[in-house]
């Protein structure tokens, strides 16, 4: 498997026109930026370029346009479905210049001037040998009538909920339509040489539970490059004991095994991740904007309309619930229609990067190097301006999962790319091979035997964490589907940090001072503390948060911190000399703030002698006899008051 060269590539993927006349091409390196089309397509749409990358069609729920954007002979398709117009078009198995276009027509009740409509599968076949090239629907569409499926409420169901996901046959030449219909049935139907097979292949509801999305809203379904992974992403409205909305909506995503050889559905779970978001009553319809699988399906992409952002999974994390808890924002909030069910926002191209677009954008974003962890995957927000007076809208077009590109054929290890990293940071590495191998293809391991089960790792760019510095060996092997393995080596350094210890928190006494100290660290280390001073040491003298950050010479930095705080301490005299020898002259509140205090003295028979608001250290007894005088000291603030006596001696 692997990812052709340019010169031999199937191409029918990379023209993509979508939005307000919004487009780009992939025929060039970088993709650049198409001129205008046309400025009315409808949110979802799938574009179609013969295997050189000549453009043939556009296609949306409503219209099929020719490469120079007029309506194609019979390309009016009438009106769009009540849940927005899902499109997918693909190219016939075996019969070149000949396309599918795949629409659901699903209304879910009849009014006046709309007649009752089975759930149904229609489709369209355009023949670009006709009109000179410019192609031709031909006459009367079909329709392959679903399922009917009973519903709690006793009403017909088995309209689709979904859009409809494009999976390339184990063959290597047929392909699979699956879609989810509303009461959570997987429906896969077989794309051959002979035409479409009406009869699906049905997978009852995998999970078993139905969601309360709302009426006419439809789910993204995606499935992963090799075809051996199904996403589906929506939303469920919560609702109370009484079964009544409780402005409450929950992310609901659901991943499946596919067999591309069968087309079953089979091993089904939910991510466990339990965001909630409130809604109004106005918003009970917004569903999900995007969907995506990395090139080689270990990570998982999704743009919630209410999530404000797009988030990635580590599908390879293990179980659903640490899948869940891999959960990680990898692009900004982004800009969504708030109430629309439609979108496909998030698309793998055929170069390999995912790319991402928001509503009313004048261009285009992508992740370059989807199949990394994290913040690694690399997120571009301006990859490409769309040309002058064009403008996204809130989707990409819609594609086969394999975008009809050709096997890559393993021939070798290929190299691995890593760079050294401190010792906790997340170590990123990348094989230089495809980026559209699978992640079965791949095994890694790290050299970390300490990590137990974390040392192993599959796909195209995964991540390990080092708990201790040091040289390690990491080891990839790469398996061909012939069977043959490749192994290569490659060593990498986990950098130590400094040792970083501050102490423990600790309390000063009022007046009194602590110098806190960086430990000894080699030539070339720096130090900066949280008010932004480089010293190795910072004097301290009140309350506070304490923090120094060391850096060495290697650009690794540990930080410490400790929390100071201060107390009056009542370290008061008991006796005074005011003989003028400059020593014990005052009345000094050690440990204490005094101007906190207001202080009376009395002598032996109870008479004020002395009397000072927000005291000042200054009381030596003047004019006063020898003998044992009483204070008073009370804080204004706290009301706390101390008494006692102090000897005064001349």
């Amino acid at each position: 498997m692997g990812l052709a060269t340019p010169g031999v590539a199937q191409r029918e993927y990379y023209n993509w026109y979508f939005g307000d006349g919004a487009g780009f091409t992939f025929l060039s390196k970088p993709i650049t930026a198409l001129p205008p089309g046309s400025s009315t397509l409808y949110l979802d749409v799938s574009c179609m370029s013969d295997s050189a990358g000549t453009l043939q069609f556009v296609a949306e729920g409503r219209t099929i346009y020719n490469r120079n954007f007029r309506v194609m002979k019979g390309g009016q398709l009438g009106s769009p479905a009540l849940s927005g117009s899902e499109v997918m078009a693909v190219p016939q198995p075996g019969r070149p210049g000949r396309y599918y276009v795949f629409v659901p027509r699903h209304w879910f009740a009849p009014t006046p001037t709309v007649q009752y409509i089975p759930p149904n599968l229609s489709y369209f076949i355009v023949d670009m040998r006709r009109e000179g090239g410019l192609g031709e629907v031909l006459p009367g569409d079909s329709a392959v009538t679903l399922p009917l499926v009973k519903t709690p409420y006793n009403t017909v169901g088995g309209y689709v909920g979904s859009d409809i996901a494009a999976v390339r046959h184990s063959n290597g030449r047929d392909v699979w339509l699956v879609v989810k219909n509303d009461q959570q049935h997987y429906l896969s139907f077989l794309l051959d040489a002979r035409g479409l097979h009406t009869q699906p292949v049905v997978t009852p509801n995998p999970m078993g539970r139905r969601l309360d999305s709302g009426p006419g809203l439809k789910g993204l379904l995606k499935a992963s490059v090799d075809g051996r992974t199904l996403a589906y992403a929506n939303f469920s409205l919560l609702l109370d004991g009484r079964g009544s909305l409780r402005m409450q909506r929950m992310v609901y995503l659901e991943i499946s095994r596919f067999d591309a050889g069968t087309g079953r559905v089979s091993s089904s779970y939910v991510i466990g991740d339990s965001l909630r978001y409130r809604i109004s009553s106005s918003q009970t319809y917004g569903g999900t904007g995007g969907l995506e699988f990395s090139p080689d399906g270990s990570r998982l992409y999704t743009d919630t309309l209410r999530g404000a952002s797009v988030w990635q999974y580590d599908l390879t994390a293990g179980t659903p619930a640490a899948i869940g808890a891999s959960r990680t924002v990898v692009a900004p909030n982004s800009k969504m229609l708030s109430n629309s069910a439609s979108g496909n926002n998030l698309q793998l191209g055929p170069d390999g990067y995912v790319y991402h677009v928001n509503s009313s954008s004048k261009s285009v974003a992508r992740f370059e190097a989807p199949n990394a962890k994290g913040s690694n995957a690399a997120y571009q927000k301006d990859a490409l301006f769309f040309a002058a007076g064009t403008q996204s809208t809130a989707s990409l077009p819609h594609a086969l999962n394999d975008l009809g590109l050709r096997p890559v054929v393993v021939t070798g290890a290929g190299s691995i790319a890593v760079k050294s990293v401190c010792v906790g940071d997340m170590t990123q590495f990348a094989s230089s091979l495809s980026p559209f191998l699978a992640a079965a293809s791949y095994a890694w391991d790290f050299g970390d035997p300490a990590s137990g089960a974390l040392n192993k790792g599959v796909g195209q760019a995964p991540a390990h964490y080092y708990a201790l510095g040091g040289t390690y060996t990491v080891t990839l092997t790469v398996t061909a589907t012939s069977g043959q393995a490749y192994t290569i080596t490659q060593q990498v350094q986990a950098l130590p940090r400094p040792a970083v210890d501050l102490g423990q928190d600790f309390t000063l006494c009022y007046g009194q001072n602590r110098v806190l100290s960086a430990p000894a660290q080699p030539a070339g280390t720096t130090f900066r503390w949280q008010d932004g001073s480089t010293d190795p040491q910072l004097t301290v003298a009140k309350a506070g948060r304490y923090r120094l950050t060391v850096t060495n010479t290697s650009g690794c930095s540990a930080t410490d911190e400790l929390l100071v705080t201060q107390q009056d301490c009542g370290l008061i005299p008991n006796i005074i000399t005011p003989n003028k020898d400059d020593r014990n002259e005052y009345f000094v509140l050690q440990g204490l703030q005094a101007a906190d205090w207001n202080l009376v003295i009395y002598n032996r028979w109870g008479r004020q002698v002395y009397q000072k608001a927000s005291y000042d250290n200054s009381w030596n007894a003047p004019n006063q006899p020898d003998g044992v005088y009483f204070y008073l000291l009370q804080n204004p603030r706290t009301g706390q008051q101390i008494k006692g006596a102090v000897e005064v001696v001349h």
